[in-house]
């Protein structure tokens, strides 16, 4: 849960650069309103640190349920193998063992990697995608017609491809 809130406020400061961007042209470089200018550059400042602390924050985080997933799912898989009887061990070959060892490790960077940066960028898509469509409506209708157009193109050329390497 703290790690989806630190990518929730990480995505938001990572917003916030492009709307004080917004700023900066729209109001001080057309409107000349010089004053502005600090108080954006103090606000960019702030957006840069707290973005680099909460970052810090969200890795240390993820780290940590890295390690006690890892931890967890190790320690169940040795108190199997320990509670196995010896002939499970005469029937296969040290190679075999090993090799289901690995796969458990494959497992858990599966878990631990994947999982968690899937949500993570989903998560980035919806939050700019409900700020674009905040601040700009017709261009999200474009953009999302767009990215179906886009998507039915790649399933109509995945289709072929996809049964030339089947057999691989």
């Amino acid at each position: 849960v703290y790690i989806l809130f630190a990518s929730l406020l990480l995505q938001l400061f990572g917003v916030a650069t492009p709307m004080l961007t917004q700023v900066i042209i729209d109001r001080v470089v057309v409107h000349g309103e010089t004053g502005l200018l600090n108080v954006v550059f103090a606000a960019l400042v702030c957006s840069t640190v707290f973005s680099a602390l909460i970052g810090f924050s969200r890795n240390h985080l993820m780290l940590h349920a890295s390690l006690a997933i890892e931890r967890t799912l190790l320690e169940t898989v040795y108190q199997r193998v320990l509670s196995m009887a010896h002939s499970f061990f005469s029937r296969f070959t040290t190679g075999d063992l090993v090799r289901r060892f690995a796969e458990v490790e494959e497992v858990k960077n599966f878990v631990t990697g994947n999982v968690v940066t899937i949500l993570l960028d989903l998560l980035m898509v919806f939050t700019y995608g409900a700020v674009l469509i905040w601040m700009q409506p017709t261009l999200s209708g474009v953009y999302i017609g767009i990215l179906a157009f886009s998507a039915i193109i790649g399933y109509l050329l995945a289709r072929p491809v996809r049964g030339y390497t089947e057999g691989f």
